[in-house]
């Protein structure tokens, strides 16, 4: 607001030394405004790795480490009870359902 009004005065003035100063500042603060919303964005990662996984078997829970081992346990507890928990639905169960 200041520096807008500012320009519009050293226009008025025809003043062009002020007016190429003002117009640097502003430049400037666009391009720092810019490199901040950047620097949000692309900021920290804020959650690590998984390096291990509690899964439950036989009643009681069993830690799984290891690169391959976390994957395919991540892969069988989260994903594929995901793809088929639909399928336990009471509405799966009908008899449209059957003919398909």
């Amino acid at each position: 607001m200041h520096l807008s009004t500012q320009l519009s005065l050293a226009r008025e003035a025809s003043d062009s030394s002020r007016i190429n100063q003002i117009q640097e500042i502003v430049a400037w603060e666009c391009q720092q405004h810019r490199f901040a919303l950047l620097r949000r964005a692309t900021g920290r990662p804020r959650g690590r790795s998984v390096s291990s996984v509690q899964v439950e078997q036989g009643g009681h829970s069993i830690e799984i480490s290891g690169e391959e081992e976390v994957t395919n346990a991540i892969i069988s507890e989260v994903h594929n009870k995901r793809f088929t928990l639909a399928s336990d639905a009471p509405i799966c169960h009908g008899p449209l359902f059957v003919d398909f």
